[in-house]
C-alpha cells in the first residue's frame, strides 16, 4: 500500500509555486523547465515570505543560539530579548526574498532553485548546487548571474544594521552575506538530492510496514494433517458444543 501511495506521490502534477516546507522553492530535474507566469510570480512570493511555515521556522530555530549567546547584548535575555532576534531575523529574509522576487519579475529571472539537467555524477550535481547559488535561469531557460538574489543578500544585511543595536552595514555586510550564501548552499544540496532523500525515507518507512504487517498462514499445526486443517477446528472430548434437539 506505501508503495503504491509513493508512486502516486511521483505522479503528481508539479507545482510551479509550491514551496516545499524543508527545501523551498524549486523546479525538479525531471521537469521540463517553463517561466512563471505574472500571476505565479505573486502567489509564489506569498508562499515565500508568509502563507508556509517554512519562513517562520527558518526565523525561530536560527535565533536560539543567538539568544543564548545573548547577541547583541542590547536585546538581553527572555522572552522580549528572544522576540526581538525572531522578529530581525524574520524581517531580514523577507527583505532578501521580496527585493529578489522584485528584481527577477523585472528581470524575467527565476527566484527558484533550478535542479540539474544534465549532470552525470554525484560530483556535478553537488558542483551544480554551488554554483545555482549564483546563477539562475532567464525567460528562454539560459543560465544567467542572479544579479537580484545578490542584491537581495545585499540590501537586506543594509537595512537590518540600522535596527540592530551596535552594528554598522560595515560590519553587517559581509559576515550576513556568507551566512545566507553558505545556509543557501546547504539549502541547494537539500533541493538537488531531494529525490534520493526521499525514496531512501520511503525505503524505511516501507521496511517498517512490512516489519509491523502479521503473518497469517494456512500451514497445519503439529500434529495435525493438512486436511485437517482445511476442514477447520476440530472438536475434542470434554469441549461443549451444541446438541441437536429433537423437533
Amino acid at each position: 500500500m506505501s508503495l503504491l501511495l509513493a508512486q502516486a506521490a511521483e505522479q503528481q502534477e508539479f507545482k510551479p509555486t509550491s514551496v516545499n516546507l524543508g527545501l523551498g522553492a524549486l523546479v525538479p530535474g525531471d521537469v521540463e523547465y517553463r517561466p512563471l507566469s505574472a500571476r505565479e510570480r505573486k502567489q509564489l512570493w506569498l508562499n515565500s515570505n508568509f502563507s508556509n511555515p517554512r519562513v517562520y521556522v527558518r526565523s525561530i530555530i536560527p535565533s536560539i543560539p543567538e539568544h543564548s549567546a545573548n547577541n547583541p547584548a542590547a536585546w538581553g535575555q527572555g522572552w522580549d530579548g528572544y522576540g526581538r532576534r525572531v522578529g530581525s531575523r524574520f524581517a531580514r529574509y523577507a527583505i532578501s526574498s521580496s527585493i529578489e522576487h522584485a528584481g527577477s519579475a523585472m528581470l524575467g529571472h527565476d527566484p527558484r532553485y533550478i535542479s540539474c539537467r544534465d549532470c552525470g555524477s554525484k560530483w556535478a550535481r553537488l558542483k551544480h548546487s554551488f554554483v545555482y547559488s549564483f546563477l539562475t535561469y532567464n525567460r528562454d531557460g539560459r543560465p544567467v548571474l542572479h544579479v537580484s538574489h545578490l542584491a537581495g543578500q545585499f540590501g537586506s544585511e543594509m537595512i537590518a544594521a540600522s535596527w540592530i543595536p551596535g552594528r554598522t552595514w560595515r560590519s553587517e555586510l559581509l559576515p550576513g552575506m556568507v551566512e545566507q550564501v553558505s545556509l543557501g548552499w546547504v539549502s541547494n544540496v537539500a533541493r538537488e538530492f531531494a529525490p534520493e532523500i526521499k525514496r531512501l525515507f520511503r525505503r524505511k518507512k516501507t521496511a517498517k510496514l512490512q516489519v509491523r504487517e502479521p503473518v497469517t498462514s494456512n500451514a497445519p499445526h503439529a500434529g495435525q494433517s493438512a486436511s485437517a486443517a482445511d476442514e477447520g477446528p476440530v472438536t475434542h472430548l470434554g469441549e461443549s458444543h451444541p446438541t441437536l434437539q429433537p423437533r
